[in-house]
């Protein structure tokens, strides 16, 4: 993985559910989803799953999360889980 430049706490932008369902044009119940089974890395704050603007842009940048066009990238709609990349080899 690689380093990342340090950067101080008012750099970063923190994401709610609702925001990050915004970005990918899901519902906010899906994004939820995708934060609680760490599609895309997030915590729980004060009862609210959040995650950072860098977090979500490397998620999508290593999978297609807002429209897969190749079936293997398809999110589990029930576990909301994204297959392993080797599943179908």
């Amino acid at each position: 993985m690689e380093m990342q430049p340090y950067r101080k706490a008012s750099e970063i932008e923190v994401l709610d559910g609702r925001q990050v369902a915004d970005i990918l044009g899901v519902s906010v119940n899906t994004a939820a989803r995708y934060m609680k089974n760490q599609t895309i890395p997030a915590v729980k704050l004060g009862g609210r799953w959040v995650t950072t603007t860098s977090q979500l842009e490397e998620s999508l940048k290593a999978r297609q999360l807002s429209r897969p066009t190749d079936p293997s990238n398809e999110i589990d709609r029930r576990s909301g889980v994204l297959p392993s990349r080797d599943a179908g080899q």
